[in-house]
């Protein structure tokens, strides 16, 4: 987020003042064949019953951040099969890496493996069932305790456009598992293509509880409550985000602009620093600092960070 500057005059430039040399990086991105041979511990998924029953199999991208010491501290499925993908993200958790360094010190890594799961065979009872929401079905009549399976058949619905009874089948499956984080993250986005803010911000909070570690849900419940203008709410989640991963820029900004609207100027500033060490030069970040030290009345650092840009 950023605001536009209209009605208050700046003194002409006078040229950019010197600025500090880049900090170190924090994070560095890893191509998954770079990433995949740092890996000094993998962890086999675990493959679900009802996934075997059906024949699924295949590989699962997930998306990882690694901290200093090599631990997976976030790990979430990008793309694969609806019965996979809970599966894939447990096991990615549990793998170990050789710890990055940069110039001598020890930096975070972020990018995607690939969680294979063997090929199966059918079951019978699939045999003349083309559509995914028919097998998906049978599924849940087969495993009729199994969270994976509605979560399935939930996907199943939406993609054929019967989202009452998607939402409706992803209740289920967090009825079954409280802490499906895939599960929680698509009910949200149903609800959000909806226009429904009070599901999506009641679904946040239940998902938070459940899943009190989770970088991607408290990112978004914190976006959420923002956009809810539920400001002072959403610095409270932003900040639990943080604790997580104190090195991301894009949290940092947001959480920036949240105490920018609540006029908590002084917080702002340390927070907006705190994003320029780690993206030194975004524009957006810059302007928020600039317009922040003008709320202290502080024009001289206004200024110098608006030449900034």
């Amino acid at each position: 987020f950023s605001l536009v500057v209209t009605t208050y005059a700046v003194p002409p430039r006078q040229g950019k003042p010197p600025q500090e040399p880049p900090a170190p990086k924090r994070v560095i991105s890893m191509r998954t064949s770079d990433l995949e041979a740092a890996v000094t511990s993998r962890v086999a998924p675990v493959h679900p019953t009802v996934a075997i029953w059906a024949g699924v199999s295949g590989e699962v991208t997930v998306q990882v951040l690694i901290n200093q010491q090599g631990d997976v501290i976030s790990a979430s499925s990008e793309n694969g099969h609806a019965l996979l993908k809970n599966a894939a993200a447990i096991a990615a958790r549990e793998w170990k890496f050789i710890p990055a360094e940069v110039d001598g010190k020890p930096v975070k890594m972020e990018g995607t493996v690939s969680i294979p799961f063997p090929t199966q065979t059918p079951s019978a009872a699939l045999i003349g069932k083309d559509e995914d929401v028919d097998k998906a079905k049978a599924a849940v009549q087969a495993f009729p305790g199994s969270p994976e399976a509605y979560f399935w058949l939930a996907t199943a619905y939406e993609d054929d456009e019967q989202n009452q009874e998607a939402v409706k089948a992803y209740r289920k499956a967090i009825e079954l598992k409280p802490n499906y984080e895939e599960a929680y993250a698509a009910l949200i986005e149903l609800y959000d293509e909806s226009k429904a803010t009070a599901d999506v911000l009641g679904t946040y909070k239940e998902a938070v509880e459940n899943n009190p570690h989770s970088f991607m849900l408290l990112t978004g419940q914190a976006r959420a409550l923002s956009d809810a203008k539920r400001y002072a709410e959403a610095i409270e989640a932003m900040k639990r985000a943080l604790e997580i991963n104190p090195d991301d820029w894009e949290a940092l900004h947001s959480l920036g602009w949240y105490y920018m609207q609540l006029k908590r100027f002084d917080d702002a500033v340390t927070t907006i620093k705190e994003e320029l060490k780690i993206n030194d030069d975004y524009p957006a970040a810059l302007h928020n600092l600039g317009w922040s030290y003008y709320g202290l009345k502080r024009n001289d650092d206004a200024i110098a960070a608006y030449q900034r840009i």
